[in-house]
């Protein structure tokens, strides 16, 4: 990928993290936003990522 397109995927990834709807105590340690993530890619990501 050149410098563009990751500029583009870092773009809708803040635009995703910005619609997460998270606690924000959850999101203060790594352990926190490790499962945030994780819980997002699962219930959100991988279905869409499936249809491919």
């Amino acid at each position: 990928m050149d410098t563009d397109q990751w500029a583009k995927i870092a773009g809708h990834a803040h635009a995703i993290a910005a619609l997460g709807r998270n606690d924000p105590e959850q999101v203060k340690t790594l352990a926190g936003i490790e499962e945030a993530v994780r819980g997002h890619l699962l219930q959100h990501l991988n279905p869409e990522i499936a249809s491919f």
